[in-house]
């Protein structure tokens, strides 16, 4: 099973939208956390909640705040301005 639990920092606050379906709340944010190894960049992520966790993160989390989140690390691809497709962690 894929789990992962991460000390971040909130590096754009949560943002809100609905699936068109059954109008379930999705919430989005951008997080930073720090390399594991000294000299490496630090890593950043896209953070999603569903349900009332989105709801918990639109109304209690801020740019700068630093969080402890805990769930499933999935791999996204993304198309890319050139045409080519990149891989991101979500």
């Amino acid at each position: 099973m894929n789990h992962c639990v991460l000390e971040v920092e909130v590096i754009d606050a949560p943002t809100v939208r609905y699936t068109q379906d059954n109008q379930t709340p999705i919430a989005e944010m951008a997080v930073r956390f720090d390399p594991l190894r000294e000299g490496d960049p630090p890593g950043e992520l896209k953070v999603v909640g569903w349900g009332n966790l989105a709801q918990e993160l639109q109304n209690r989390v801020q740019n700068g705040q630093r969080l402890l989140i805990e769930g499933r690390l999935r791999m996204n691809t993304m198309p890319r301005g050139d045409g080519m497709k990149e891989k991101r962690a979500e």
